[in-house]
């Protein structure tokens, strides 16, 4: 922040305030939800009340090898890890770490290792022709970049200070990467985010899973992994990790030898709670497989589920979902969950679906009680018609126990199109707490911006009859679809409508 020279020599009357009013901004600025991480660690700078106020919500996310410090010549990134082995990069307010390219710091010999350790499992002969093909291999490379290095050089002897800073630099990175689980103070760090690049070999992962087991309070790991990953030898190395209660595969392509690697991780922590499985194997996923080391004597009981279209056979899924709460299936146009999960007699009060098809509909009307239905896209089987799905019919039985709905205005306004299901969704939203609209429009995809809200402006007359209390949250990618919402809201002839105003919010809508 830059300050006019006037500012510079007088007493700033923002410091004057009490706290009272400076942790009301900081509320005001949290729910923003324009308001960037990047520009919330710019009010730190102001004055060190600003940085102690705002430390906790920007300073929560630490990453070991950031992107932007993990190229050559790595002077930048010695200094950064010298700063957190000496205690001055404040860990303790950190409750998530990053792992992630620790390969730009691997060495050919690295590479050579980890192919020879590969390879050792295979028959002897078989083993020493790939180990004599290695060596020769690597001879190879190892000579033909010390020629190009040499010609380099012999060509523009003026980067020989970078390329020397380079080698020097890597080493140092290498040796402070080795030391950081016995200096860091990671006490409070709950979540961890590892990041397993296809070019990383032992030396990296070895280093990962050290920093990983150091962690005393950790109980979320959120992996990332890629088609040419060793899993195996990563969750080898965790083995003695067995305190999570979250784990998260993250989205990735990957092969069907990962899923007894995944069981194997899954297995050794009783504890999980919730699982989000979002890979992408090259065949479908038996999630048989995906729990076959946990004991049937002792199933998990998980209270979260997410998961995607390539999982199949979900009969397997429902020894462990006893205590289910929370359920989310998505990247499908349909609900293959449904009738195994009514065999099952697995309810869960809250459920999360990309699209909406009859065995959705029949799922729901079986249920118990629903606290909270998302319908995230307007996606629809072909063979379907949403109005005569009867979705709000078969949600009047829930009147007393769903308390949030979240819809796509798209297939919301097909869904109330008569009377019939216009009356339908009055009654079942009777309790409702919050109600939101899934904007998929955006003004560049109109000529004229008032098309682009057609379906919100046949929803608001409706909506306006519910409950004052009720807030209606307007999520969509393009902010200006929000603005016209108030406009519309404030032009209306209709008392009601005009009342929503002060009930609308925005919410960014995710990519």
């Amino acid at each position: 922040m830059e300050l006019s020279e006037i500012t510079r020599s007088s007493r700033l009357h923002i410091l004057e305030l009490p706290m009272e009013i400076h942790l009301g901004i900081q509320n005001q600025l949290l729910n923003d939800p324009d308001m960037t991480k990047g520009q919330l660690r710019s009010l730190r700078l102001v004055c060190k009340m600003f940085d102690n106020i705002w430390i906790p919500f920007v300073m929560t996310n630490m990453a070991l090898v950031p992107s932007n410090l993990a190229h050559p010549p790595y002077g930048a990134l010695v200094q950064y890890l010298q700063f957190l082995l000496h205690g001055k990069g404040n860990t303790t307010q950190h409750t998530t770490l990053t792992i992630r390219n620790w390969h730009r710091l691997e060495t050919e010999l690295d590479r050579f290792s980890t192919d020879i350790r590969q390879l050792w499992g295979e028959g002897l002969i078989k083993t020493l022709i790939w180990i004599l093909f290695l060596v020769f291999t690597h001879f190879i490379i190892a000579l033909a970049s010390l020629t190009f290095y040499l010609l380099l050089l012999l060509v523009q002897p003026h980067k020989i200070p970078y390329h020397i800073s380079t080698v020097f630099n890597a080493r140092r990175a290498r040796t402070q990467v080795a030391s950081l689980p016995g200096k860091l103070d990671v006490s409070s760090i709950r979540c961890c985010r590892l990041f397993i690049d296809s070019r990383e070999r032992d030396w990296a992962m070895d280093r990962s899973a050290k920093v990983l087991l150091s962690l005393p309070q950790l109980t979320e790991l959120e992996l990332g992994i890629s088609m040419y990953t060793d899993l195996e030898y990563v969750v080898r190395r965790l083995a003695p990790l067995n305190r999570l209660r979250k784990l998260t595969l993250l989205r990735a392509t990957v092969t069907s030898f990962h899923t007894q690697s995944l069981s194997t991780l899954i297995a050794q922590n009783g504890n999980l709670t919730h699982l989000n499985y979002d890979l992408r194997p090259n065949v479908p996923q038996d999630l048989a497989e995906l729990f076959s080391d946990v004991s049937t004597g002792k199933p998990l009981r998980l209270y979260h589920v997410s998961l995607n279209s390539a999982c199949t056979n979900f009969e397997a899924l429902a020894p462990h979902t006893r205590s289910l709460f929370s359920f989310e299936y998505h990247s499908s146009p349909r609900n293959p969950w449904c009738i195994p999960f009514v065999g099952a007699k697995v309810f869960p009060p809250t459920i999360k679906v990309e699209s909406i098809d009859q065995d959705l509909v029949e799922f729901i009307e079986i249920h118990p009680g629903i606290a909270s239905l998302s319908i995230a896209t307007s996606r629809v089987p072909q063979d379907v018609v949403p109005e005569g799905l009867g979705l709000f019919q078969v949600l009047t039985p829930h009147t007393e126990t769903l308390r949030r709905l979240s819809l796509n205005t798209k297939l919301f306004a097909l869904s109330i199109q008569n009377t019939e299901n216009e009356m339908s969704f009055l009654q079942c939203s009777k309790n409702l707490r919050e109600l939101v609209l899934e904007a998929d429009a955006s003004l560049l995809d109109y000529q004229n911006s008032s098309i682009s809200i057609h379906n919100e402006q046949r929803l608001f007359p409706v909506i306006a009859l519910l409950s004052r209390s009720l807030t209606v949250v307007i999520r969509t990618q393009d902010k200006a679809i929000f603005h016209l919402c108030v406009e519309f809201c404030l032009g209306s002839e209709n008392s009601l409508i005009r009342d929503l105003v002060r009930r609308i919010a925005y919410e960014r809508r995710s990519s």
